[in-house]
């Protein structure tokens, strides 16, 4: 009787695991629609509810993921690259290993994904300690959060 009690809950305990680490990763599917380039269309801030600033690009931006867990970011100003990973399919973690803006480097920001043939979209947000990485406003103050959503096109 005992065996068998402790059976169940072996086998209760294994189902939980495996239920629990396949839902923690996303499909396939979900990552193999982000692999490609992106041209850069649009970036909207928000800070603390507040639009601060909506950007339309000129095209000049582009993304691109690898099939290897790599990402590569080009603009005329800015340079990047690092790795890549789903945590979900709604959830993206980046982190920056190479980068023209050197106190960039190093930086693992979790991102809120959405992606379809031909449009991606990605929200990072920023806490009141990641916003301690950005200059303060004039009036010496930080935001304690920031939205920050850029729209992308795919180009192959």
């Amino acid at each position: 009787m005992k065996l068998n009690l402790r059976l169940k809950f072996f086998y209760t305990g294994l189902l939980f695991l495996l239920c629990f680490t396949f839902s923690s990763f996303a499909s396939p599917k979900v990552a193999e629609s982000i692999v490609g380039k992106w041209r850069h269309l649009k970036m909207v801030q928000m800070a603390d509810g507040v639009l601060v600033r909506t950007v339309e690009s000129n095209g000049e931006s582009t993304l691109e993921f690898e099939d290897d867990g790599t990402w590569h970011l080009v603009s005329p100003r800015t340079s990047n690259s690092g790795t890549y990973r789903l945590i979900s399919e709604a959830l993206l973690e980046t982190t920056i290993l190479r980068s023209n803006v050197s106190n960039q480097i190093g930086w693992t920001s979790v991102k809120n994904i959405s992606v379809d043939k031909n449009i991606l979209t990605l929200v990072t947000k920023y806490d009141e300690k990641n916003m301690e990485a950005f200059s303060k406003r004039p009036d010496g103050s930080r935001p304690k959060e920031m939205l920050t959503t850029s729209t992308f096109e795919r180009l192959k």
